[in-house]
């Protein structure tokens, strides 16, 4: 298991730092107050989505990046690695990950202070717009689902399914804050790298320690 996880550990830390070099990059272009392209590729296909049912659809799907839905969706995963598991440090992991993504986002936001394509408090689009704490929290959340759920399913089709369920999930919810002009789509981009950053640097933490713990029970 130690050289499993120590085999993967470079190939983890470079999706660590192209996440973190992805979102610096688009922080610098967005401090710059230049218009960015990719934010106005996406304007034609805001505009053609705008009161068809795709925007109803996106209407109502955002709302599972809500604070709300995440925070019970993290209390899920926590209440299942305690009951399935008994992984109190997973459970640690879990709920410091989520609730430090949030923090960290509205941290950022106050630093680059952004203001959003429009404002709508119906849709939690008040305040500052970067990054897109709907994409961060969401990836940060369903991510660490993926990664300690996941795992844990035998059946390969179930896991392959409920991988994919999630991870579309996350994309359809970025989607949504770009559609229904809650954010930029740079916003939503800047959430995933930085989110992403974060699942990544829960997993290793809890492969590292939950490695070091196993070692420490041998020697007992």
């Amino acid at each position: 298991m130690r050289k499993v996880y120590e085999k993967n550990v470079p190939i983890i830390l470079i999706g660590f730092f192209m996440c973190l070099a992805i979102y610096f990059i688009i922080s610098k272009a967005v401090q710059s107050g230049q218009p960015l392209k990719l934010d106005q590729a996406f304007l034609p296909f805001i505009s053609s989505v705008s009161g068809t049912w795709m925007y109803a659809f996106f209407y109502k799907l955002t709302e599972m990046g809500s604070t709300i839905i995440l925070g019970v969706c993290a209390l899920i995963v926590v209440v299942w690695l305690w009951i399935k598991k008994k992984d109190y440090l997973a459970m640690a992991v879990v709920s410091i990950g989520v609730a430090g993504s949030d923090q960290l986002n509205r941290f950022v936001k106050g630093i680059i202070e952004r203001d959003r394509p429009s404002i709508n408090a119906a849709i939690d689009a008040v305040g500052y717009s970067f990054p897109s704490g709907h994409a961060m929290v969401s990836i940060t959340c369903y991510g660490l689902a993926v990664y300690f759920i996941g795992k844990q399913i035998k059946s390969t089709i179930l896991k392959n399914s409920f991988r994919i369920v999630l991870c579309l999930l996350v994309l359809l919810i970025g989607l949504s804050r770009i559609v229904l002009k809650a954010h930029y789509p740079t916003d939503v981009l800047a959430g995933y790298s930085l989110g992403g950053a974060i699942v990544i640097a829960c997993v290793l933490f809890y492969q590292w320690f939950a490695n070091k713990g196993r070692e420490y029970s041998k020697r007992v």
